[in-house]
């Protein structure tokens, strides 16, 4: 960037994700993004901000420009998490099409993996792990303090599906 970009003035706090990956419980190969705070001190522990969509053929891990909603939660103090669960696009058949007909259980189980794992990071105050999600990430947010209270302190669901028959991809 030169100093005539409107992102010039915000380029020195810009935060660098890190990518990874994770093994579902059958075996798959899960991508994740995390975003660790500015000013990250490794002897601290910090609340994570989980986002998540997981819908059918969507894709929510990505090395590109942007995401500066992930910035703005990671600033203030947040760990920022993403993890494509099966589903997600721009993988094999097998890792696509296994939510077909099954809307809302493996998806689910994937990103309890991300959640068990984060608890187990030294940085992660795992007692502070919310989620959030939009659409059918609303439904994700749902089914996930639905399925894990216990692990998932607080969730915000925007816009969830709650009816399959109004979902614009069932």
């Amino acid at each position: 960037l030169n100093a005539e970009h409107s992102y010039a003035p915000y380029q020195q706090a810009h935060l660098t994700t890190e990518y990874g990956t994770l093994t579902s419980n059958d075996g798959q190969t899960l991508h994740y993004s995390l975003l660790k705070p500015g000013n990250f001190d490794a002897s601290m522990r910090y609340p994570v901000f989980l986002s998540t969509y997981g819908g059918p053929h969507a894709q929510h891990v990505a090395q590109r420009w942007g995401n500066l909603f992930d910035q703005f939660m990671a600033q203030p103090g947040f760990v920022v998490f993403r993890l494509d669960n099966r589903g997600s696009s721009r993988r094999e058949r097998v890792f696509t099409d296994a939510i077909h007909r099954h809307l809302g259980a493996c998806e689910v189980a994937d990103q309890l993996v991300g959640v068990t794992w984060l608890a187990q990071q030294d940085f992660v105050d795992s007692k502070r792990i919310g989620v959030f999600g939009w659409s059918y990430g609303g439904f994700m947010a749902l089914r996930l303090l639905a399925e894990a209270s216990d692990q998932i302190a607080i969730g915000v669901a925007v816009a969830p599906v709650t009816d399959w028959a109004l979902y614009d991809t069932h």
